[in-house]
């Protein structure tokens, strides 16, 4: 008897599922429906991510649960953020000696890449809760470069919508491993779990701090339109240490800034 409010939910689950792959007039990813709001569509004609998702759903209860509680325009947002999530697979790379990031920018000679390297050398170093420093710029834009470090007081809530739009999602896998749960083996591919142990809370690392300044700046010039428009961004990570060095992104930080010119490490 105590399986059938699962099963309950599973079912409502199914046809909310049915109803989103089956809209073929849902807005496009990217598409503003009201302030800090995305809507998308999975095309009806991938049926194996119906299935897929659906599995996922019923191999991991507390995923369910979360997502049932979610209104219609949350699980549109969830259920994309898992699509794009479990397809891309994260590098899982270490850490980057600085001077071989250092060198190969010098050797570059690209200005843009001097100009925030300079910037991040010259920068105050992080402390020990701060972790990392992050430099941001972008070509169109000029001026300065944009330096944030990492900081845990931030409220993820002012992200750009193009940054917070997986952030939910992200910080729902990280909770479960923090409570003992082994979500993140099933909803991620490719993260081993050290990675998600360190990984912190999602959206307060130092380059999503300055890639969503850089956003900001060039939403207020007219200059950024959309997802696609991250490439404009190129960001370098520096650590506390020279253990940390040239520093690889957390899976937060890389799905979160997924389309930015990372320059040295991944």
């Amino acid at each position: 008897m105590k399986t059938y409010p699962i099963r309950k939910a599973i079912f409502y689950l199914f046809f909310v599922l049915l109803s989103i792959l089956s809209s073929a007039h849902l807005p496009v990813e990217g598409t503003k429906t009201a302030p800090n709001t995305l809507e998308w569509h999975i095309s009806p004609s991938d049926p194996g991510c119906g299935k897929a998702f659906l599995k996922d759903l019923n191999d991991n209860p507390k995923f369910a649960a979360w997502f049932n509680q979610l209104s219609d325009q949350a699980k549109y947002n969830a259920l994309r953020a898992w699509k794009i999530i479990k397809n891309k697979v994260y590098p899982n790379v270490g850490h980057r000696p600085w001077e071989i990031t250092r060198q190969e920018i010098i050797a570059r000679d690209k200005p843009s890449e001097i100009k925030i390297l300079n910037a991040v050398e010259n920068a105050a170093p992080p402390t020990n809760s701060q972790v990392a420093v992050a430099g941001a710029y972008s070509h169109e834009l000029g001026g300065s470069v944009i330096i944030r470090y990492n900081n845990r007081s931030f409220d993820v809530n002012q992200l750009e919508p193009e940054l917070k739009q997986y952030v939910d999602y992200l910080q729902m896998i990280k909770n479960d491993f923090d409570t003992g749960g082994n979500m993140y083996k099933n909803l991620y591919s490719n993260v081993p779990e050290l990675k998600i142990q360190n990984a912190g809370a999602a959206g307060f690392h130092a380059e999503v701090l300055a890639t969503n300044e850089v956003v900001r700046r060039l939403k207020a010039a007219g200059k950024f339109n959309g997802m696609k428009d991250l490439n404009k961004i190129e960001v370098l990570v520096k650590g506390k240490s020279a253990s940390f060095g040239n520093m690889c992104r957390c899976p937060h930080c890389f799905y979160i800034t997924d389309g930015v010119k990372m320059i040295g490490n991944q």
